[in-house]
C-alpha cells in the first residue's frame, strides 16, 4: 500500500516549516502594524502641537515665539547700527512679552508681501508691522486690540509736483504702492482712474520711484512718509498728508486663541500704565507725531 503524502515524514516536515514560516510572518506583519500605528499617532501629534504654541510651552523655553516683520520699515522695524532688529513694534513685543514670562522671541526678517502667507503656514507666529484690521485680512487671521492709532493711509509726493492730499487730487496720475499692502487695493478702489505701479522689493526701492520720474505719488504709510519728509529736508523737500486713518494691531492666526487673549490683556495694561507711549515716544517724537493716551 503506498502511504498517503499527508501520512508521510517528508509531510510532516513541510508542515512545521510552512506552521514556523507562517508564524514569522504574523510576528513581523503585527511589528509593521505596530510601527505604522505609532508613525501616525506620531504625525497627528505633531499637527496637534502645530495648531498654536501654547503660554505654557512659551513660558517654559522650550519653543521661540517666532515674529515676522519687515527688516526696515521706519518707524515701527528698524536695524540699529549694530546690526540688531529693534524699532517700535519689536520693542513693544519685547515688552509685552516680558510681562508674559515667555523666554524666547525669535525675529524674522521678510517682504511684506510674505508676512501673511508665513503666518498661516506657520512658519512665524506673529506679525509685528503695524499690520491694520481689514474686513479680507479678518476672514484669514485673529488681531489683537490696537497698539497705535495715529497711523494710516498717507500719501507722499515732491513739492511743486502737486497737492495730492485726497484721492480725487490723484486721479490720473502714476500712483505707486508696495505690492500686497492694503494701500494698493486701497488706491485701485478709491482712485480708479490712476495707473497703478506695485513695487514688490525694498521700501527704499518704493521711495526711490519719486525723484527717478517713474511715479507721480507713493500711496502708503502714513507715518513712514513722515520720516521721509523729515529726512530729506535739506535736500527734495517732500510733502505728505493723511488719507485715511487706521489702527495698527499684532496678528497671529486663529487658532491661536489663547495668545491673542494674553496679548490683549497685556497690551490693555500698557495702554493704562503709560509704558506703551514711552515706547512709541522713542520712535515718534523724532516724527513729529504724538502718540495717543488710549485706542
Amino acid at each position: 500500500m503506498i502511504p498517503h503524502l499527508s501520512d508521510s515524514p517528508l509531510a510532516d516536515q513541510v508542515r512545521r516549516r510552512h506552521e514556523r514560516d507562517e508564524t514569522m510572518r504574523s510576528h513581523h506583519s503585527g511589528c509593521g502594524w505596530v510601527l505604522l500605528t505609532i508613525f501616525l499617532a506620531g504625525m497627528v501629534a505633531t499637527a496637534e502641537g502645530q495648531s498654536g504654541p501654547t503660554l505654557a510651552l512659551l513660558r517654559s523655553g522650550a519653543r521661540p515665539l517666532v515674529v515676522g516683520g519687515v527688516s526696515e520699515y521706519t518707524p515701527f522695524n528698524v536695524v540699529g547700527p549694530d546690526g540688531q532688529l529693534t524699532g517700535m513694534d519689536r520693542e513693544i513685543i519685547r515688552a509685552a512679552t516680558k510681562r508674559l514670562g515667555i523666554k524666547q522671541v525669535d525675529f524674522k526678517t521678510m517682504t511684506f508681501r510674505e508676512l501673511g502667507p508665513s503666518l498661516l503656514d506657520r512658519k512665524i507666529d506673529l506679525i509685528a508691522n503695524n499690520y491694520w484690521p481689514t474686513p479680507d485680512r479678518e476672514r484669514l487671521y485673529a488681531f489683537t486690540m490696537p497698539y497705535f492709532v495715529r497711523g494710516g493711509v498717507g500719501s507722499l509726493w515732491i513739492e511743486g509736483t502737486g497737492q495730492f492730499d485726497t484721492a480725487a487730487s490723484m486721479a490720473g496720475k502714476r500712483i505707486a504702492v508696495v505690492k500686497g499692502s492694503y494701500p494698493e487695493p486701497w488706491a485701485r478702489g478709491h482712485i480708479p482712474t490712476a495707473t497703478i505701479l506695485p513695487v514688490d522689493g525694498t521700501l527704499a526701492e518704493l521711495d526711490n520711484m519719486l525723484p527717478s520720474g517713474k511715479a507721480d505719488v507713493v500711496v502708503g504709510f502714513y507715518t513712514r512718509h513722515r520720516g521721509v519728509v523729515l529726512k530729506h529736508k535739506d535736500g527734495h523737500e517732500y510733502k505728505n498728508a493723511l488719507l485715511q486713518p487706521m489702527r495698527a494691531t499684532f496678528v497671529v492666526r486663529k487658532d491661536s486663541k489663547e495668545l491673542r487673549e494674553a496679548l490683549d490683556g497685556v497690551l490693555k495694561e500698557m495702554w493704562a500704565d503709560g509704558s506703551l507711549n514711552k515706547i512709541k515716544r522713542v520712535y515718534l517724537d523724532p516724527l513729529e507725531i504724538e502718540p495717543a493716551t488710549s485706542p
